[in-house]
């Protein structure tokens, strides 16, 4: 479940610094997420080690939902 991600889609939001830096300063970590952020949840669900996880939500959010 990504959080705040830095996309095309985003962009136009995140151009605007106000709104950039309530993000910033709200997220834990202290930045917006990177798609690049995404790929390591991803590949491990995809993956053998992930072979008996049923239902499970990974949140990759930088820390958002349990701040």
């Amino acid at each position: 479940m990504p959080g705040s991600i830095w996309t095309g889609l985003s962009k136009p939001f995140f151009a605007d610094p106000g709104f950039r830096q309530y993000w910033e300063t709200k997220a834990p970590m202290g930045r917006i997420g990177d798609p690049e952020d995404l790929p390591g949840a991803i590949l491990f669900f995809a993956s053998d080690d992930a072979a008996y996880i049923t239902g499970q939500v990974i949140q990759v959010d930088g820390g958002m939902v349990m701040r």
